[in-house]
């Protein structure tokens, strides 16, 4: 072993993804600041192809904050919003200030696409985003939905296969 060496470099972000992951935490802390994020028990709604896998969420406004709304979930690469969900396309804005009350939303699902390839290989189609508007935030700042290990084997263990009619 030699003496130690130090190098110093410049890191460049090429694709701004440190940008894209200081939003998703600025997100993430600003709603928890405006509110407290209660998710309900997921359920699947209908049978095989027509079937939705539902999802409540309440937002219950803490006080702390007067500028911050909730504004609706992301489609994910394996799954779309279905009817009825409160998706950011829908361009509405539920406020989350003192005073206002308790915002009762529901994220509804079906796969974007349904051939075993796109189940097999996925990383990140449970990762629904939620969009949240603020004083100092992007416009397209959103966080991950922490749905949790057991929401997400629904998804991808249940849910999936069975709305897709890959189930034997």
């Amino acid at each position: 072993m030699g003496a130690t060496q130090v190098s110093e470099t410049v890191a460049t972000d090429r694709y701004g993804a440190v940008g894209l992951f200081l939003d998703r935490d600025c997100a993430e802390q600003t709603l928890a600041e405006a509110a407290d994020l209660e998710l309900g028990a997921a359920r699947v709604v209908g049978l095989g192809a027509d079937s939705v896998f539902e999802l409540p969420v309440r937002l219950v406004p803490t006080g702390a904050r007067a500028d911050v709304s909730f504004l609706g979930f992301d489609d994910t690469v394996l799954f779309a919003q279905a009817p009825g969900s409160s998706s950011v396309t829908d361009g509405a804005a539920y406020p989350l200030g003192p005073g206002d009350a308790p915002v009762e939303a529901v994220l509804r699902l079906v796969p974007a696409r349904c051939d075993p390839h796109a189940l097999a290989e996925d990383k990140v189609g449970t990762l629904v985003g939620v969009h949240v508007r603020a004083l100092g935030l992007p416009a397209t700042a959103a966080f991950y939905l922490p749905i949790g290990a057991e929401r997400r084997a629904l998804l991808r263990g249940s849910f999936f296969p069975t709305h897709c009619g890959l189930t034997r």
